[in-house]
């Protein structure tokens, strides 16, 4: 799958295509920053800090 085809898809939705949903699960679990951004970047979300950002600020609310 191209970067192009994630076009239109939610977060979740692309982290599953690209077979990134277990890494991104294991890297949140672990509040490891570095790793989530780069994966928000393979996946075309930008800007990617503040993505994982949110997520660091109140894990609870996406469920980890």
């Amino acid at each position: 799958m191209s970067r192009s085809d994630l076009a239109g898809m939610t977060v979740n939705e692309r982290l599953f295509n690209m077979g990134l949903l277990d890494e991104w699960d294991d890297a949140a679990r672990s509040r490891d920053r570095a790793r989530m951004i780069e994966i928000m970047r393979q996946i075309a979300v930008h800007p990617s800090e503040r993505t994982a950002d949110m997520v660091l600020a109140d894990p609870a609310m996406y469920g980890f």
